[in-house]
């Protein structure tokens, strides 16, 4: 941190004009500030806070020294080091009169910028920025509520000792400021007064931190600054580089018996993460000023912000504030601090606060807001502002969303930078749900806002090659047939398994989060052409921040270090404003908890919760569809001799779902009666055989169905201005034929209409419930506009699910993104029938445990032997492995009829379908558990044993609860595997009284031919 605040001074400098808070603060919160080694105000040779301390005269800026200024390497420092070294990301090395220092211990030319003060505004039109360049001054509507902490003044001294140059530059801001507003006469907000209150501002903050704020010298080589904040166990120092450690206390170590919150203990943190900020390079060159530090009522600092550039025309802008909330943290200690802390008649409850619904419930982490100015770039097109992760620091990573090559753990594939919204099958892999939490092995959660309007990740991008740069890397969006040809996607990593073969590429070791101005295209290698590329978001990172404290109000609160800002009319969306102060905001959360399952645990928590499971005969049975046995073939005989094959083979049912071209048209929601003469007959004849009845359907109408026409006259479908070759305006091709409208699910009437045609034929043939396919945003057409503006492209996403699909009781999705709070079954996308990772059999234990800590507990893996696109049917071996897979996740559903893949395969998966029913009942209790926490049903191997490092690798197992391991063979020919046992005592479900095998080890070569699913239930010894 910039040096130059003293201890026990009253400061906290004004903020720079940033993206305006959509929500309110919910109280005030306790960190920590080190400084640079001799830095003019601190402490003296005594180790109590706050004696020592200088005065302010002392610590006047006027000595004109500076800090060197450091440029951030291209790799994280200090790589995988489990123990903290010193500030851990380049600190002071508090040598004092050392190295060109003066007497004092500063550095020669420390400005008062340099040290955190700023200068205020010029009241003419114009001033003076760095580099000469002349642009009008940020707009303000007042001189600011923590004005009076910008600048120090000492306990007892009367104000005029201030020194020329902080006096003159509170002449010039008070005085200036109110001679422009003329809010109220000059002589109630005049410079002597407010002197006066900056005087009664610095006694009360005394009475209230007698001992001041902890201002800790750091140690490192790179001379660098840092701030440091606390939550909990969890610290991060930031540094003015933009470099960020995240650290937490080590519970295990003795030194922590008397833990100080305030005092730096370096032996007693381990490095949990490293990230930076990804400063543009107009600021790679500076060091940040701390432009406001904020505080909580015991002295602790809750918040503070670094400004890249001018701050009153700055670069970019770095905002950290910690997760806790004060009542949480236990800072309340009677009634009377409660209410002044958490009244919401408080001023200081009322000012604005990053805590958000995405992330309040966290704890032992810190948010973070970093800004970039755009009119401050010389390519603000192309501009991002990005939170940069390191992966290797972590471990093992995991989450993110379903991919098409879903890799376990994430850095074991190369996903590269693009498009976060849900996809069939986008253009860098990610596929139909998406969340924005991800954790490590190590015990880190990154969490980022969800409503980030141009949303791009990527994590271990590929490194590009030369065919990459002549434009083989080039990605786009392609629906049915183009997809055949097209690379599954993200690349294998050949780095992370040293020693192990294979095609992958090296990735950049790196979790990238970036807030981008837009959807385009991109610029070199890994280009991504995608349908939201020209779509404008209703959201609007283009926002202006205004300063809203009148100095003239009796009523200030000298407590308050964040200014207010003006809470826009409608918090959820805000709209473009001034233009001067346009800028992209990404906000992300990183917390330090114990272990992975704490961190996935702490991250359910931030989610909505559904309010019931599926129905359980979902889970008790398997599901029966048409689509991979019939396609768009389908009819009434043959659907009704497949339920009567189903039962001839003495396998178990719940459901028939009648799939594609069961409709007279797409969207008509009515049968066709040339292929099904009797809708109402045929479904009582399913209900007699015992199976409920569900339909295919989708948001989609084609034009020649009378339903397009009443729809359409009425406006209820997504219009557009863009018309593509050969289609009408609105429509739009998908995988089928032909080109389509969808439903405008923002449209609450549009809904209604599509939601009752539904339940007449609900009531019109006796039909139990839907499948709900697609929804993914990226079918809509190219420019878009809806009834409803929407911010970000989920939102449709969003809104088929919970307006449309959480209607009904016994219905299923494909799709998702903030859809957790709806209990039904969410599909994985459609796999291949075939073998391998590249989305065949090996890649579902890795979607379903990714399901788990994204929040979808209700996970109902795709067909049994996939779908057998492009003429590939799976063989005996496939399909009996692939349902043995299956067999103990959350819910089952078959296409591919056993029997006609051999004689003896019905009998084969008929034995895996026994041990389902031995295990069946803990699994609907799990579903009530994960109604109440979103505790997966089928979880990770860590998930037992957090601590356990055999278990973060593990690909091909996975547990029912906490009680039974499953571990199925993926492998074509295989017929043993090895096996991992967590802690505990084990025995095989099919020898209960056989063998107890003591956990914490593998089972080597144990065997599983064709008939056995391995699979394994704790016992009591």
């Amino acid at each position: 941190m910039s040096a130059g605040i003293a201890a026990g001074t009253a400061f906290g400098l004004r903020p720079a004009a940033r993206h305006a808070s959509h929500v309110q603060a919910r109280g005030r919160l306790r960190v920590v500030v080190p400084r640079a080694a001799g830095a003019p105000l601190g402490r003296g040779n005594s180790s109590e806070r706050g004696s020592g301390t200088k005065s302010a005269s002392e610590n006047t800026p006027s000595q004109q020294w500076v800090l060197p200024a450091a440029r951030p390497s291209g790799d994280f420092s200090e790589g995988n080091d489990a123990r903290a070294r010193g500030s851990g990301i380049g600190a002071s090395t508090g040598n004092t009169g050392a190295g060109g220092e003066s007497p004092t211990g500063l550095r020669a030319g420390v400005t008062h910028r340099a040290v955190g003060l700023v200068e205020a505004p010029e009241t003419t039109e114009t001033s003076v920025v760095p580099g000469g360049d002349k642009r009008p001054p940020a707009r303000r509507k007042g001189a600011g509520k923590n004005f009076i902490r910008k600048y120090k003044s000492t306990l007892g001294a009367p104000p005029t000792d201030l020194s020329g140059a902080i006096g003159t530059s509170l002449e010039r801001l008070v005085l200036g400021d109110f001679e422009t507003r003329r809010t109220r006469p000059l002589g109630e907000g005049s410079y002597e007064s407010t002197l006066q209150r900056l005087n009664a501002s610095a006694m009360r903050f005394r009475e209230l931190h007698p001992s001041g704020p902890n201002l800790v010298p750091t140690k490192d080589d790179d001379d660098v600054a840092t701030i440091e904040l606390r939550d909990g166990d969890a610290v991060v120092r930031v540094g003015i580089d933009g470099t960020i450690t995240l650290l937490r206390r080590d519970t295990s170590a003795d030194t922590l018996k008397d833990w100080n919150e305030n005092e730096s203990n370096d032996e007693s943190l381990l490095v949990v993460s490293r990230a930076r900020a990804g400063l543009p390079a107009e600021a790679r060159s500076l060091n940040a000023t701390v432009t406001f530090v904020s505080f909580d009522k015991e002295g602790g600092q809750s918040a503070c912000e670094l400004v890249w550039g001018d701050p009153l025309a700055p670069i970019c802008s770095l905002r950290i504030e910690r997760c806790g909330s004060p009542c949480d943290d236990g800072l309340c200690q009677n009634a009377n601090d409660a209410n002044d802390c958490c009244d919401e008649k408080n001023p200081t409850s009322n000012r604005p606060s990053l805590v958000a619904a995405w992330n309040e419930n966290l704890h032992d982490g810190f948010v973070f807001d970093f800004v970039v100015f755009l009119d401050a770039l010389g390519d603000p097109t192309n501009a991002s502002a990005e939170i940069e992760v390191d992966l290797k620091t972590s471990g093992d990573w995991f989450g993110g969303g379903h991919l098409m090559r879903q890799h376990w753990p994430l850095n074991s594939g190369c996903w590269e930078v693009g498009p976060h919204y849900p996809f069939d099958n986008g253009p860098n892999g990610v596929n139909t749900l998406v969340s924005n939490n991800w954790v490590s092995s190590s015990g880190a959660a990154v969490l980022c806002d969800p409503d980030t309007p141009y949303l791009h990740v990527g994590l271990n991008a590929p490194d590009a090659n030369w065919l990459d740069a002549l434009g083989g890397s080039n990605r786009s969006f392609g629906v049915g047939i183009q997809n055949a040809a097209r690379h599954v996607l993200p690349m294998d990593c050949s780095t992370h398994n040293p020693g192990k073969t294979g095609s992958g590429r090296k990735g950049d070791g790196a979790l990238r989060l970036q807030a981008r101005g837009s959807f385009a295209r991109g610029k070199g290698a890994f280009q991504m052409d995608h349908p939201m590329i020209g779509w404008e978001s209703s959201f609007d990172s283009y926002d202006e921040v205004f300063d809203t404290y009148d100095f003239g109000d009796e009523s200030f609160d000298d407590d308050a270090c964040i200014e207010p800002h003006v809470e826009k009319q409608n918090q959820h969306k805000t709209l473009r404003c001034d233009e001067q102060n346009r800028t992209v905001s990404m906000r992300v959360a990183l917390c330090a908890l114990p272990d992975v399952k704490q961190a996935t645990l702490v991250c359910l928590k931030t989610l909505p919760k559904p309010n019931k499971p599926p129905p359980p005969e979902v889970i008790r049975a398997p599901i029966w569809t048409t689509w991979a046995r019939y396609k768009q073939n389908v009819d009434q005989a043959k659907t009704l001799t497949f339920a009567k094959e189903i039962l001839d083979n003495k396998l178990p049912a719940s459901v028939m779902e009648i799939d594609d071209k069961w409709q007279s048209g797409y969207g008509e929601l009515d049968f066709d009666l040339g292929k099904f003469p009797d809708p109402a007959g045929m479904v009582d004849e399913l209900h007699r055989l015992g199976f409920k009845v569900t339909l295919w359907v989708m948001p989609f109408v084609e034009e020649r169905t009378a339903a397009y026409k009443e729809g359409a006259e009425l406006g209820y479908f997504v219009q557009s201005k863009h018309a593509p070759p050969r289609l009408k305006p609105g429509f739009f091709k998908w995988w089928n034929t032909p080109p389509v409208v969808a439903l405008d699910v923002t449209n609450p009437a549009a809904v209604d209409w599509f939601v009752n045609r539904l339940k007449n034929l609900q009531t019109k043939y006796g039909i139990d419930g839907f499948k709900f396919d697609a929804g993914e945003p990226c079918f809509l057409p190219r420019m878009f506009e809806t009834h409803e503006s929407l911010g970000h492209p989920s939102e449709y996403t969003r809104y088929w699910v919970e307006r449309v699909a959480a209607q009904f009781e016994l219905a299923e999705v494909r799709t998702g993104h903030g859809t957790t709070g709806v209990g039904v079954l969410t599909r994985m996308g459609d796999r291949f029938s075939e073998w391998g990772t590249a989305n065949g059999l090996r890649s579902i234990i890795p979607t379903l445990l990714t399901s788990g800590v994204m929040g979808y507990p209700f996970c109902l893996p795709d067909m049994i032997g996939g779908n057998a696109y492009f003429g590939r049917r799976p063989d005996r071996e496939l399909l009996v492995r692939w349902a043995q897979a299956n067999a103990l996740m959350p819910a089952m559903q078959f296409s591919i009829a056993p029997w006609d893949a051999g004689a003896d395969v019905a009998s084969l998966i008929g034995e895996s379908l026994k041990t389902r029913e031995k295990i069946v009942d803990t699994m609907v209790g799990l579903t009530n558990e994960a109604c109440d926490t979103l505790a997966p049903m089928c979880r990770p191997m860590w998930w037992l044993d957090a601590t356990d490092k055999e278990t973060f690798r593990i690909a091909d197992q996975f547990a029912v609860g906490d009680d039974v391991i499953v571990a199925p063979v993926v492998t074509k020919g295989a017929n043993k595997r090895d096996v991992y046992l967590t802690k505990g005592s084990w025995v095989d479900v099919d020898h209960a009284d056989g063998e107890v095998f003591t956990g914490g080890r593998w089972l080597r070569n144990y065997p599983a031919p064709l008939a056995k699913l391995p699979c394994f239930v704790r016992v009591e010894t």
